[in-house]
C-alpha cells in the first residue's frame, strides 16, 4: 500500500470519528417532517425511545401503516418505512472537515428502485450530481451491464436491444461508507429472464472524503 494511500487511509478514520460526534440520532430528530413524510417527529421520536427500552422501534405511521426502526448505530440507520419501501441514512465526514447526510429511499414495486439524497446537517438539499459519477441513479444503469464469456457479443447486443425498464438499486453498508447499486431489469420476455439477469451487475461506491466514485473491482 502507498504512502498516499496509507494517509488517505488515516485522514478518512479521522474524519469518520469527528462525523460519529453528531450522532444519527440527533440528525434523526432534528430532520424536518417533509423529507419523509411518512414519519412526523412525534414518531420518530418515539422510534428513539423504543430503541432505548430495547423493544422492537415499530409505530403507526401517516400512511395507515406500520414502520421500523431495524438498525441504528452512531452514524447509520435504516427504517422500513412500508411494506414496500425502506430508507437508510449515514453521517458522512468531509475532507473539509465537514458532515454531510446521505439517505438512500428504495421502493418496492416489486423490483427495487432507489433515489439517492444529500444533505447538510441543517438539512438543506444539495446537488447529489457533486458526490456521484453519475447525474442521476437511472444514468447508472449504463455502468451496471455485464457481458458473461458464456453470451457472445451479438447475443449480449440483442439482450441490451430489448431492454424495456433498468432499474437501479442502492444500498448503504452498516460497517463503512460504501453503497452496493444493483442493476434489474424487469418486464423482461419469459424466455430472455435467465439472460438477462446474467448481464444485470453490481458495483460498489467508495467514499474518498469529497464524493462517491466507482470501486476499481466489480
Amino acid at each position: 500500500m502507498s504512502l498516499k494511500t496509507n494517509i488517505l487511509a488515516l485522514m478518512l478514520i479521522a474524519l469518520s470519528a469527528t462525523a460519529q460526534a453528531r450522532e444519527i440520532r440527533s440528525v434523526w430528530k432534528s430532520m424536518p417532517d417533509s423529507v419523509v413524510v411518512a414519519i412526523d417527529k412525534v414518531r420518530r421520536l418515539e422510534m428513539l425511545d423504543l430503541v432505548d427500552y430495547k423493544v422492537k422501534a415499530e409505530v403507526n405511521n401517516r400512511l395507515g401503516s406500520h414502520s421500523v426502526m431495524d438498525t441504528i448505530t452512531a452514524n447509520y440507520l435504516h427504517i422500513m418505512v412500508t411494506k414496500a419501501s425502506e430508507l437508510s441514512m449515514r453521517l458522512l465526514p468531509t475532507a473539509e472537515g465537514d458532515t454531510l447526510v446521505c439517505m438512500v429511499y428504495t421502493y418496492k414495486a416489486p423490483k427495487p428502485e432507489s433515489k439517492i439524497s444529500f444533505y447538510s446537517l441543517d438539512w438543506q438539499l444539495l446537488d447529489a450530481s457533486k458526490y456521484l459519477p453519475f447525474t442521476s441513479i437511472a444514468d447508472a444503469a449504463d455502468s451496471l451491464y455485464t457481458k458473461p464469456d458464456s453470451i457472445s457479443q451479438e447475443r449480449y447486443a440483442e439482450l441490451r436491444n430489448d431492454v424495456v425498464v433498468a432499474l437501479v438499486s442502492a444500498q448503504q453498508s452498516i460497517e463503512n461508507d460504501d453503497i452496493c447499486l444493483s442493476l434489474s431489469l424487469p418486464m423482461a420476455a419469459k424466455d430472455n429472464k435467465a439472460s438477462m439477469t446474467a448481464i444485470a451487475d453490481k458495483r460498489k461506491l467508495v467514499w474518498t472524503g469529497k464524493k462517491y466514485v466507482y470501486s476499481s473491482s466489480r
